[in-house]
């Protein structure tokens, strides 16, 4: 299962260390790292409080550096494939303009329209998780950006709570847009004069999505 993105993809040093998952069961705490290591820790309300603060943390630090990278990668996808079909019409071209024999030509193409399929397909792929990163990286940058709406201070716990918490973005596939509805949801609930630990939000949960990425 892949939670929070990993903004740190390819940083070794960084990977075991940037949280990707909370994950609460029984009295435990699992956190997933983004080098595919766990820790466990005692479930206390602090505990909770200070791992949601870290993937905040993380998220505020790396996300910006992320989204231009992510900008470039995507845009360096669709350079590729204009790329692999300039070159695959250039190709037939060239093939159909050599002089060998048309058992050898019927060949060569047919080795040329599989490698543009399989590349088509693959960039598919690519593009399908990049567009899974943009709209996380818009609903992140969105739940940031309005923090106060979802998390608040429970002053008898003596710790932050939260009405929605930092994993469930990812977990939950929440997508921007979705984000905007619940927070007017929450401050409608306020105006109302319900008290934030009053206030919960349901959601239906998304199929696990997969990364090519990794193996």
């Amino acid at each position: 299962m892949i939670n929070m993105m990993n903004m740190v993809y390819g940083d070794k040093d960084k990977e075991q260390y940037f949280i990707t998952d909370i994950e609460v069961k029984d009295d435990k705490i699992i956190i997933t790292r983004a080098d595919g290591s766990k820790e466990e820790s005692k479930l206390t309300d602090r505990n909770l409080g200070f791992y949601r603060s870290r993937m905040i943390d993380q998220a505020e630090k790396n996300l910006p550096n992320f989204s231009i990278e992510l900008s470039k990668e995507s845009f360096m996808v669709y350079v590729r494939r204009v790329g692999a079909i300039v070159g695959g019409l250039l190709s037939f071209f060239l093939l159909y303009n050599i002089d060998i024999h048309i058992i050898i030509k019927i060949i060569l193409a047919l080795l040329i329209t599989l490698g543009e399929i399989f590349y088509y397909l693959w960039n598919e792929i690519v593009l399908s998780v990049m567009s899974n990163d943009c709209c996380e990286t818009l609903a992140t940058e969105y739940y940031l950006a309005n923090l106060q709406t979802f998390r608040y201070y429970d002053a008898e716990k003596g710790v932050d709570s939260y009405i929605l918490p930092p994993e469930d973005i990812s977990r939950y596939n929440l997508d921007d847009r979705l984000l905007t509805k619940m927070s007017e949801t929450i401050k409608d609930f306020k105006s109302q004069g319900y008290e934030d630990g009053d206030i919960y939000l349901t959601y239906k949960k998304s199929q696990t999505k997969k990364d090519p990425r990794k193996k």
